[in-house]
């Protein structure tokens, strides 16, 4: 952060410009660069993580993820929201649906659609299962989160952090956040924030790493919406961590 304008780091003003298909930009700190284009053709040189997993199978989509109705519901309104979700499905130029009237009936993520060719005027129309998309694994955004929640858990939210929060706050169209917080109101900001920002379709699983350190899985799994489809083995604290791997098992069974 202190040498963001020495290595040309900071927030793009407007946040649908991270997801345009000329995305690589001053916002990303570290990226997964793809380009389909290397020859010898191979699978690997290209991102099949976009354009297709995330759209409907309306529009020649996977229907590989989209999002939870109350994630959808609770999200602040306002450019992000506008610029992270997909809520017409066009499966052709005559038709036009609600995503509550499409097959899936969710709300899907936008955000790794645009691609070289993409025209979010005919969606319908094919473009390629895959592209030379770079994936986000860290932008500066993130780093803004981290230092204000840090701070804040470390010491206090000071003007420092809120000026990391609200940095974020008011790129994504929003007012700026009440002052004179605790520790702990600051930080669920912070969380809240953090997942509102980075929802859907980056590398970074940074909602679920936030819930686990705070022990909160089984709170966000709880809280779903009625015509979601119900989660037949609701997660426990033991599902925080990876199991312990076979081969060291067998080597020592006392660890089972």
């Amino acid at each position: 952060m202190d040498n963001a304008d020495v290595y040309g780091y900071r927030l793009l003003v407007d946040f649908a410009d991270l997801w345009t298909p000329e995305q690589f930009n001053d916002e990303i700190v570290f990226g997964l660069v793809y380009d389909r284009g290397i020859s010898p053709w191979t699978w690997e040189n290209g991102n099949m993580w976009a354009p297709l997993a995330c759209k409907p199978e309306e529009e020649g989509g996977w229907d590989d993820y989209f999002a939870e109705i109350n994630f959808f519901n609770k999200f602040t309104e306002g450019s992000r929201k506008d610029a992270t979700f997909q809520t017409i499905i066009k499966p052709d130029a005559e038709t036009t649906w609600h995503w509550t009237e499409g097959v899936q009936k969710h709300p899907y993520y936008k955000k790794m659609q645009q691609i070289e060719g993409y025209d979010p005027e005919k969606p319908w129309e094919y473009i390629d299962w895959w592209s030379s998309r770079t994936n986000i694994v860290i932008r500066y955004a993130e780093v803004l989160l981290i230092y204000g929640e840090a701070h804040a858990m470390a010491s206090s939210p000071d003007q420092s952090a809120y000026d990391a929060l609200n940095a974020v706050r008011i790129r994504a169209g929003l007012s700026e956040m009440t002052p004179g917080l605790s520790n702990e109101a600051f930080r669920d900001s912070v969380v809240m924030e953090r997942a509102w920002e980075f929802a859907g379709a980056e590398i970074n699983p940074a909602r679920w790493y936030d819930l686990v350190r705070l022990e909160r899985v089984e709170e966000a799994a709880q809280d779903r919406h009625e015509s979601e489809l119900p989660i037949l083995n609701p997660p426990t604290k033991k599902d925080y961590f990876a199991p312990i791997a076979i081969s060291e098992i067998l080597i020592n069974p006392n660890l089972e």
